[in-house]
């Protein structure tokens, strides 16, 4: 019992009286690269090295939102028209062994072309160059060439994986990764359609 002359309708402070306010934040990553699948990917490094000879293929149509090929808005930064493109192709099992070349926006030999919305196209008049073409559309790339410049060595008794990079401008680059179905001393042939990797493996 309280003393009298005590206000009996005082309600105790910080209970019901208290209200807790809570905030929530979304956090999202962008990853450094987009992961695409292996369609198809063939190397060969004959004994004589004018024949060495590589082709890749990407289609991802079917494919997550996250895994398909969109080809960059003209003029944008990852435009190749503008800012040409790199194309890299080395081991991912850890030899070490790699091969990096430029894809110029322009040339007396060899350059990149808009051919309509959203599709372009490297071409390269020098016979001997390492590229030949590279197609990039909707959903699909390919990239062909080879010849005694395209430096690949498949002097190992195998390879393990493969992993092919395609950076646009300064645009995110594709990026896929495959085991090989045929995988010998100066060959190999990736397993066909080899879904996109989990991570990209790094450039050595």
């Amino acid at each position: 019992m309280r003393p009298e002359g005590v206000d009996e309708t005082n309600e105790p402070t910080g209970c019901a009286g208290s209200a807790v306010t809570t905030t929530s934040s979304t956090t999202t990553t962008t990853l450094p690269w987009i992961l695409i699948r292996t369609s198809t990917l063939f190397l060969r490094d004959d004994p004589e090295p004018g024949r060495r000879r590589i082709a890749f293929k990407s289609a991802t149509k079917f494919d997550p939102a996250a895994n398909r090929i969109l080809p960059p808005v003209p003029g944008s930064a990852g435009d190749p028209t503008r800012g040409g493109a790199t194309l890299a192709v080395y081991n991912a099992a850890g030899s070490g062994e790699a091969v990096t070349v430029a894809l110029p926006a322009s040339g007396p030999l060899a350059g990149w072309s808009l051919l309509g919305a959203g599709r372009y196209r490297f071409r390269s008049k020098d016979p001997s160059a390492a590229i030949r073409t590279v197609t990039v559309r909707a959903d699909r790339v390919s990239v062909r060439g080879g010849k005694a410049v395209w430096t690949y060595t498949l002097d190992e008794p195998a390879q393990g994986r493969v992993a092919v990079r395609l950076t646009l401008g300064t645009d995110r680059p594709w990026c896929a990764e495959a085991p090989g179905a045929v995988d010998a001393v100066n060959q190999f042939v990736a397993v066909r359609d080899a879904p996109p990797p989990t991570s990209c493996p790094p450039v050595p």
